[in-house]
């Protein structure tokens, strides 16, 4: 099972609390009579130990990534390295030890941004491309995965391309591990496009770094809405495939 980076954003180190029932006779009859005897009205319940664990472990996800959130918008606004703990926690309205309390350090804040982007991106070309089995169909729907990711995530996107040389070895190379797996879902849709005698011969991995490359380096100018973007996507889409295509066919539209 895959666990994305906001599935880990919602675990805790806590223990939880325990749910099972202890043996013996509190649970016999007189027990149960005592129970009714000096229950408290509604408003008085105590709420059973599973409802509390829940509600503080939902808190705590929401505080992390509500954390990860305004690092991205901090980490864009000033660059990593002129963002401290302290600046994160005061555009929250919390204490830094608090801070500290979700992340052990700054570079676990970048490397889980980073994390959420590559979630975010496999997720939107999964929706795209179900059903597809056009190797023009599926070069397109990646385009328009990055392309949409830079409208609706476009912090994330500027702190992903520009922060990932900032990350520990061991996370950098979980990155990259990442995106070359998605490198590699382009390329053989390329592959696949000669194969069948739709694309003229290239060799794949250039062609697949060459539409990368006019993809993601838009965050640089592009500032537009997902409308926009989807608009972006079909000129670039245009751009790619006409290229590569041995016979004139319809470039695919839509996101």
């Amino acid at each position: 099972m895959v666990v994305t980076a906001w599935q880990q954003l919602g675990s805790s180190s806590g223990k939880p609390a325990s749910t099972s029932a202890r043996p013996g006779r509190r649970y016999g009859t007189c027990h149960r009579a005592r129970q009714r005897s000096s229950a408290k009205p509604p408003s008085g319940r105590s709420r059973p130990g599973w409802v509390v664990e829940v509600a503080r472990r939902n808190t705590a996800a929401a505080t992390r990534q509500a954390i990860v959130s305004a690092a991205a918008t901090l980490f864009d606004r000033k660059g990593y390295h002129n963002v401290r703990m302290d600046d994160i926690a005061v555009h929250l309205g919390l204490s830094k030890g608090a801070i500290y309390h979700h992340f052990a350090s700054k570079d676990e804040i970048l490397a889980v941004l980073h994390g959420v982007f590559m979630d975010e991106l496999e997720r939107l070309h999964a929706l795209k491309v179900t059903g597809l089995s056009q190797p023009a169909e599926r070069v397109y729907a990646i385009i328009a995965s990055v392309m949409e990711l830079m409208a609706t995530h476009r912090e994330y996107v500027r702190v992903f391309f520009e922060h990932h040389r900032e990350l520990y070895e061991s996370r950098k190379t979980s990155i990259r591990a990442r995106r070359l797996v998605f490198q590699s879902v382009l390329e053989a849709a390329l592959e696949d496009g000669v194969r069948d005698g739709s694309f003229v011969a290239h060799d794949p991995r250039t062609v697949a770094l060459s539409i990368f490359g006019m993809c993601n380096w838009s965050y640089q100018w592009f500032r537009g809405d997902i409308d926009q973007a989807h608009q972006v996507c079909e000129e670039m889409a245009t751009l790619a495939l006409r290229g590569l295509q041995v016979r004139q066919v319809d470039v695919p539209t839509g996101a």
